[in-house]
């Protein structure tokens, strides 16, 4: 993945709006995903990331109450937050 080492998530828990902060090395379309401890899919969206440090907000309100897992990825590969 051309994403630097910099790859925060937070507050870290939440249940309202999540904040994921990273690095890029380019400019890519990069995919998030949030995908519940099953498996299934809850959150899907393309973002078009700069050079430097991007940050995307989450509204998660509406997820139920447990533990997600979330997954950056673009055509360099992929970076995992829980």
């Amino acid at each position: 993945i051309s994403l630097d080492n910099f790859f925060s998530i937070y507050p870290n828990p939440t249940n309202s709006i999540l904040c994921i902060s990273l690095s890029t090395k380019s400019r890519e379309k990069s995919i998030i995903k949030i995908s519940n401890l099953s498996g299934s899919i809850v959150y899907s969206d393309i973002a078009e990331l700069s050079e430097s440090i991007c940050s995307k907000e989450i509204n998660i309100a509406q997820f139920a109450n447990g533990f997600y897992v979330l997954t950056v990825s673009d055509p360099g590969g992929k970076k995992v937050g829980r």
